[in-house]
């Protein structure tokens, strides 16, 4: 797959193969401008070894969350996130 950076138009050779699953964007090693992999579906929530996402830590309450940009899921305490909070 060919892509572009849209800020300094450096073309890039991809294997899409080589990609994984879940990313979206890369960095342009000419100038560091996120650049979209378009073509590429998210991956289902990465499991890490040793640990099971659906189970909470210590018995705090989670929320589940989702990266609008990478699609990565992240399981947050909610005594962990400052009052107020309206973004993260």
């Amino acid at each position: 797959m060919k892509i572009s950076c849209p800020n300094c138009q450096k073309i890039y050779n991809i294997n899409e193969a080589k990609i994984p699953a879940g990313v979206k964007t890369a960095n342009c090693k000419a100038c560091g401008h996120p650049m979209p992999l378009k073509g590429k579906t998210p991956a289902a929530t990465p499991v890490i070894k040793g640990k099971d996402p659906a189970k909470p830590s210590a018995g705090a309450p989670v929320i589940n969350r989702a990266c609008l940009y990478c699609g990565q899921t992240h399981a947050l305490r909610r005594d962990r996130i400052p009052p107020g909070t309206s973004t993260i």
